[in-house]
């Protein structure tokens, strides 16, 4: 067994230990379709390739949901890369390219997290689709955490991020809120995952 140990030598995660995290958030869901957000980096590509391992044992059918918002010269060569992705894994795809037109200037962080979250729910209500599973991770926790503290949030409104959630009739599952992002690389460099 491969134990994965973060900087400072504590947290350690066997790889076991979290590819069964992820089994079990998506054990109530077999035999349905399960969403990934898949944006192509390493966070979202480890929660791909995971979720597709357990595609027969579960009967799962997988769709990854990549947002080109076209930000920069390379939003189509990463577009091109999560296709690729996918489609090995023999999973099915679909891509939501933004039309910047009409818009004032690039979309902010919060107009893109809404762009996003309006398209997942549109796919999952439309279709047979199960939730959306998403890679945040401890990391992120953390970090929503201290931008919370920093605007002056009340002690209501320091809410953490919820592993599982629903959103304006969209559920959302996030398995990694409890995994390092260290954890995550040391799994891709053990699976030789390119992202």
């Amino acid at each position: 067994m491969v134990t994965i140990r973060n900087a400072n030598n504590m947290n350690h995660m066997s790889i076991s230990v979290l590819e069964s995290t992820v089994k079990k958030a998506l054990s109530p869901f077999s035999d349905t379709t399960i969403n990934v957000a898949y944006s192509g980096g390493l966070d979202s590509s480890v929660l791909l390739h995971i979720i597709a391992s357990f595609k027969e044992e579960l009967g799962l059918k997988i769709r990854a949901l990549h947002v080109n918002y076209g930000w920069s010269e390379l939003s189509d060569q990463w577009q091109q890369h999560c296709e690729s992705n996918s489609l090995e894994l023999g999973l099915d795809y679909l891509v939501l390219k933004v039309d910047h037109r009409g818009m004032m200037g690039r979309p902010t962080e919060e107009s893109a997290r809404n762009i996003r979250l309006k398209w997942f729910r549109e796919v999952t209500t439309t279709t047979d689709a199960g939730p959306i599973f998403m890679a945040h991770h401890q990391d992120d926790q953390a970090e929503t955490l201290l931008l919370k503290l920093l605007r002056g949030s009340s002690v209501h409104g320091l809410g953490a991020i919820k592993e599982d959630t629903t959103l304006n009739n969209l559920r959302i599952i996030r398995p990694f809120l409890g995994v390092s992002k260290i954890n995550l690389s040391t799994w891709a460099k053990e699976k030789n995952l390119s992202f």
